[in-house]
């Protein structure tokens, strides 16, 4: 009942925006990833064993990842995924941010540089989705 009501704001919150449900849904995968990431990251440094807590942590991102597996046929099944599928790209800038949250990266200028060229580059596809629409 909840994921309905929430399913009914996220959609009349992107009818009001001129969101496409598409890019919400491939870019809620894209943040399925990096949950997945961050907790197989949590797991690697505090269960250096075998232990209770260690399965159930890997059943948690079994669990997510096979969400993510279902998510992405009914995204299959419902839209042409080859216009929204380049979004999965800011998986990469996200992970970096996530990382420097951590304190496990620096933020570089070649880092920089290739996180300026994947968003420009989404950035330019969405403007040729738009006019390639008109």
């Amino acid at each position: 009942m909840k994921s309905a009501c929430l399913y009914k704001v996220l959609l009349t919150y992107c009818v009001k925006h001129s969101i496409e449900m598409k890019y919400l849904l491939v870019f809620s995968t894209v943040l399925i990833t990096i949950l997945s990431s961050v907790l197989l990251d949590y797991g690697a440094e505090n269960f250096t064993t075998i232990s209770v807590l260690g399965v159930v942590l890997f059943g948690m991102v079994l669990l997510v990842n096979c969400f993510k597996f279902v998510l992405w046929g009914w995204i299959h099944k419902s839209y042409d995924v080859s216009k929204s599928y380049p979004l999965t790209a800011m998986f990469f800038p996200l992970i970096m941010l996530v990382s420097f949250y951590q304190n496990e990266t620096v933020i570089s200028w070649p880092k920089m540089i290739g996180v300026l060229l994947i968003v420009s580059g989404i950035i330019m596809f969405s403007i040729v989705q738009k006019k390639a629409k008109l």
